[in-house]
């Protein structure tokens, strides 16, 4: 399968609000409450208005049995297409 590079990589929220909350069959507030976190910031997640944390990362992976590396990834995917470098870097010099 060819991937599309002009394609920003999925939003982990989109994720959790298309594909894993459906299947769980659970409401936000379900949710929000397993992962211990209020229905606001969950509802900014799936709205795409917020980053998937470290933090947050261990708690999806350990609600989904998947791991914060699969939740990390899917947010430095998003992250480094969103909000490519400026450029300013080349006239960074070492300390």
């Amino acid at each position: 399968m060819a991937r599309h590079s002009d394609r920003t990589p999925t939003h982990p929220g989109a994720v959790l609000r298309e594909d894993l909350l459906p299947a769980m069959g659970k409401s936000v507030t379900d949710l929000a409450a397993r992962l211990a976190l209020s229905e606001a910031d969950l509802l900014d997640l799936l709205a795409e208005r917020t980053p998937v944390t470290p933090e947050l990362a261990l708690r999806l992976g350990a609600v989904f049995g998947n791991g914060a590396a699969f939740w990390n990834r899917l947010q430095a995917a998003h992250d480094g297409r969103s909000h490519p470098p400026s450029g300013s870097y080349r006239n960074a010099s070492p300390g």
